[in-house]
């Protein structure tokens, strides 16, 4: 395999980023009420060249860029997330975005391609300045040099990995219609039953009239995990007692640990044994994670962001439990934000005290087992969102760096579509 700077590469034209493309510099003064889509970088998925949303112009009030169809937005703050994005229409956008537009001899789409190269991105985090909210500026990247194919090369290199971010929006999609599916499936379950029963008005909600109403913990053991230091080796070094994070929660169904723990440590330092079949929250935890639910296959210890609930007897079924804290997500956060504190955080005592419903232990069964199809089917797609993932960030590094050329690729080999 050849060198980053191929014999190819070597040919190609060696340019500055201010020849590859100019910033677009006017502002835009906040009209109100205004119209005009608006980028900002929430709206700009992190690591791949795609638009999550778009928001309108009179959401914010402050300062805004303008940008044309074809123009490049690259997030300068914070560029290690890689957000970049040709949005294909005009509008306006933060000014922590960049606004690039290629030059003549330029394909746009190979500029948001070689704006997404792990070679700029090392330049951009490089020239960041400011400690919690580091950005690089137009100044620094335009010093950066690069290798330039003719501009049929261009467009050939950015049909090829145009067709691999398809292959990851494609299950990007198929992910959300079957998470939708999934929420709709818990609606109608958790406040019609399966038997065509009456259904009655409840403390905690719509429901079948022969559920009853329980607190959860008068049929769990509740409780918390706890970390051990990292700073004692002897903690951590050659463990192998399954610990699991706040992260591994996003899993829904958790079937392996990324870390371990040793025996002293779980006797040091309190450690309890989560037991297979439990579910565990998330009690506290950034972004999305606070309020999650997961159902854990193995006996495990867990960190003190995780409480275990595992049920006692046989009056609740564990997976029923997991399905039912899976679909009131939105009502555990919102009861971890209420908490006053600071920081947002859910507590045992609180998931002790919980009302949940409990139907007959024959219909809490069939009830959880109408979700595992739909948990196939996202796992299915979030491998295969992985995989692609994968085979986008292979590509962008051969293809920018000519390790590989174009007509010596097998899309089929790599399970995507022949080019348009």
């Amino acid at each position: 395999m050849s060198t980053p700077h191929s014999k190819f590469q070597a040919a190609w034209q060696p340019l500055r980023f201010d020849a590859i493309c100019s910033k677009r510099s006017e502002g835009y003064l906040p009209v109100r009420g205004g119209s005009q889509p608006y980028i900002g970088l929430e709206h700009i998925q992190q690591g791949v060249p795609a638009l999550e949303s778009v928001g309108t112009e009179s959401d914010v009030s402050s300062g805004k860029s303008k940008f044309e169809p074809k123009d490049v937005l690259f997030g300068k703050l914070r560029p290690y997330l890689r957000k970049a994005v040709i949005p294909g229409f005009a509008g306006v956008c933060s000014t922590d975005i960049l606004v690039f537009t290629a030059r003549e001899d330029i394909v746009p789409e190979y500029l948001l391609y070689l704006c997404h190269s792990d070679q700029f991105i090392k330049h951009a985090k490089a020239t960041t300045s400011g400690v919690q909210h580091p950005r690089t500026s137009w100044a620094s990247l335009a010093e950066f040099q690069w290798n330039i194919p003719d501009k049929d090369e261009q467009r050939q290199i950015a049909r090829v990995l145009a067709t691999a971010q398809r292959a990851i929006e494609h299950q990007q999609a198929i992910i959300a219609t079957t998470r939708e599916l999934k929420r709709s499936l818990m609606r109608k379950l958790f406040t019609e039953g399966l038997r065509g029963e009456p259904q009655q008005q409840k403390e905690i909600g719509l429901m079948p009239e022969s559920w009853d109403v329980v607190p959860l913990g008068k049929y769990a053991k509740i409780g918390n995990g706890s970390t051990p230091k990292r700073t004692k080796n002897e903690y951590w070094e050659d463990g192998h007692l399954p610990w699991l994070t706040s992260g591994k929660i996003h899993e829904s169904i958790i079937c392996n640990a990324d870390q371990f723990v040793t025996v002293l440590a779980a006797k040091e330092c309190h450690l309890p044994t989560v037991s297979a079949g439990s579910v565990l929250v998330a009690i506290t935890g950034q972004g999305k994670t606070l309020g999650n639910a997961a159902l854990v296959t193995f006996d495990t210890h867990i960190s003190q962001h995780l409480a275990y609930i595992t049920i006692v007897g046989d009056e609740l079924y564990s997976p029923f439990i997991f399905r039912y804290l899976q679909s009131r997500y939105e009502y555990l956060r919102s009861i971890g934000r209420a908490g006053g504190s600071t920081k947002a955080a859910l507590t045992c005592g609180f998931l002790k005290s919980m009302s949940v419903p409990k139907p007959d232990p024959t219909e809490q069964k069939e009830i959880a087992e109408a979700f595992d199809v739909l948990d196939e089917k996202l796992a299915l797609a979030w491998r295969k969102h992985s995989q692609y993932s994968d085979i986008f960030r292979t590509l962008l590094h051969q293809l920018m760096t000519a390790q590989a050329r174009v007509h010596e690729l097998n899309l089929d080999s790599l399970g995507l579509p022949a080019l348009d």
